[in-house]
């Protein structure tokens, strides 16, 4: 849409609507009449000089960036998208692309190599947590589920450094581990991620706060949140192959005693996406794994993810390769709802070359008992 179009948007008095998807809005403001509710995901077009011209270049930000799905009150509306304006294939990579034309050219490379990659979060160590869920007696269970599923690359939330040595002890040398402290690089719960050195090396790594100094701690809580916030990363080479990809792990913001912070969460995804877009300058697929500390439907942070991201979860279930429940979240009850959506905390987000073979939440005990 340029700078000089007016779009008017009637709903007609629908509950829900109008939606407006996969468009690029470079200036000016989106009038809706009549609508209680609206989604929109604005970005810079950056294609070819503003004319008759909108195809997309290589370099367009708008590339695979569009949403498949969008998340409403009650669900998730997929939309059909075929083809472009020109009757050429809609979808040629990884999303639809922002705009009326589809980007044409391969704008990622092909990989052949596969991961089987995870999101933990291990629940740190408590002194209210006794018995089965001390964390004597849960690590053995987190080695197990761990060598259970075979697991290539995980990415980790809430590891005390004493969990991280555990950790390192239980599973020998057969993983390689990147801690990162969130009060100040040493100390506080830790994010990061370990992978299976047999199969991979590390080519870069790294981490930030999420505030609006993220190279610091010094100003950690200045959106309002009340714990320290970060996110790590490190990008990885297949031995085998040479192929690289990144793994970045975060874990947002909770909210308090009745104080909303979805709006520390989104300002965090925000800084999250600018951050993955300065790093993968030579867009290799990216993967971004975490406990976002809130369901999909209505979140302003993975409303915020979902424009620069895939959803693993809807993604595998449009191809029809997702198994297991829906909730991530059990708070150690014997029968938890996993059907609940709105207990859906962990995420698993994509971007990038890749086929998505198949997205599964693990929901073994061991001795009755859950690992986390």
């Amino acid at each position: 849409i340029g700078s000089t179009s007016q779009v008017y948007l009637n709903s007609y008095g629908a509950t829900n609507g109008p939606y407006l998807s996969n468009n690029a809005i470079t200036s000016g403001s989106l009038k809706l009449l009549n609508s209680s509710t609206s989604v929109l995901g604005a970005i810079d077009l950056a294609a070819k000089p503003y004319g008759s011209d909108f195809r997309l270049s290589a370099a367009s930000v708008c590339v695979d960036a569009g949403a498949s799905d969008m998340a409403v009150y009650n669900g998730i509306y997929s939309l059909s998208l075929t083809q472009d304006l020109d009757g050429k294939a809609r979808v040629s990579g990884l999303s639809p692309d922002i705009g009326c034309y589809e980007y044409q050219g391969a704008s990622t490379p092909t990989y052949s190599t596969k991961i089987r990659l995870a999101t933990f979060n291990i629940r740190c160590i408590k002194d209210t947590d006794t018995g089965v869920r001390s964390w004597t007696t849960r690590k053995n269970y987190c080695k197990t589920i761990i060598n259970d599923n075979s697991l290539d690359v995980i990415g980790f939330q809430e590891v005390t450094t004493t969990q991280a040595g555990d950790l390192r002890t239980l599973l020998g040398d057969k993983y390689l581990f990147y801690f990162i402290g969130r009060d100040d690089g040493t100390n506080g719960e830790c994010v990061g991620g370990g992978y299976d050195r047999s199969l991979f090396s590390t080519v870069n790594k790294g981490y930030f706060w999420l505030s609006p100094t993220p190279d610091t701690y010094l100003n950690a809580l200045a959106w309002g949140g009340t714990h320290n916030r970060i996110a790590v990363w490190m990008r990885l080479k297949f031995l085998t192959t040479g192929d690289e990809f990144y793994i970045m792990a975060t874990h947002l913001e909770v909210n308090g005693s009745g104080t909303d912070m979805s709006e520390v969460r989104r300002k965090s995804a925000e800084l999250i996406i600018s951050r993955a877009k300065s790093i993968d300058t030579d867009r290799v697929p990216f993967f971004l794994v975490g406990d976002m500390n809130a369901a999909s439907l209505n979140e302003p942070a993975q409303a915020e993810f979902k424009t620069y991201f895939t959803d693993a979860y809807y993604a595998a279930e449009n191809k029809g390769v997702r198994s297991g429940c829906i909730s991530t979240y059990n708070a150690f009850e014997d029968a938890p709802n996993l059907s609940n959506s709105g207990r859906r905390a962990d995420y698993i987000y994509m971007r990038g070359s890749y086929d998505l073979r198949g997205y599964n939440v693990v929901q073994t005990k061991y001795d009755g008992n859950w690992p986390s």
